[in-house]
């Protein structure tokens, strides 16, 4: 839990949603630092008031139940994620994802189909991705039935391999 994931900003995010939105968010990972600690906690006091479930840190053998336990995974990154692994266990469980144009993501969720992207720190832009589904709970069956064979690491780091021997022969 660090402030570069945005955490900050799906708080607020849900905040500007109706006071009657129907909906529980589950927060996975622990804090590891002073400044991280302190982050958290300020998070815990900002959304008392909210549905919010903090799990902390989940073991290894217990991560894939943990994908499998919810709808959707919102991964609200402020930074550069360079590859994103929690979207793809994510659409490896079969979950969509809110997450934002930061990288990563962008390389494996495709907008509209099976997820959803977002301007990253726009807390206005994720909290219409979210009221959206809310509304139309469908629309989570629908993208999660689209989710098409999802990208390994080894693929990943194949293709670039690719693409670095393809400019470096150039």
């Amino acid at each position: 839990i660090t402030d570069i994931k945005g955490l900050h900003v799906l708080l607020e995010a849900l905040m500007l949603l109706p006071h009657d939105a129907n909906y529980e968010l589950h927060i996975y990972g622990d804090a590891a630092s002073k400044s991280e600690k302190k982050y958290r906690e300020m998070l815990k006091d900002k959304s008392k008031n909210l549905p919010i479930f903090w799990h902390g840190k989940v073991e290894y053998d217990e991560v894939q139940q943990a994908y499998y336990s919810f709808d959707v995974m919102i991964l609200p990154s402020i930074c550069l994620e360079v590859f994103g692994l929690t979207v793809l266990e994510s659409l490896s469980a079969g979950r969509p994802v809110i997450g934002t144009q930061c990288g990563g993501p962008e390389d494996t969720i495709e907008d509209g189909v099976d997820s959803s992207l977002v301007e990253p720190n726009n807390a206005e832009a994720l909290s219409q991705a979210l009221k959206f589904l809310l509304d139309e709970p469908k629309k989570v069956i629908e993208m999660a039935n689209r989710i098409g064979s999802v990208n390994t690491l080894d693929k990943h780091m194949h293709d670039l391999e690719k693409i670095y021997k393809e400019i470096a022969s150039e």
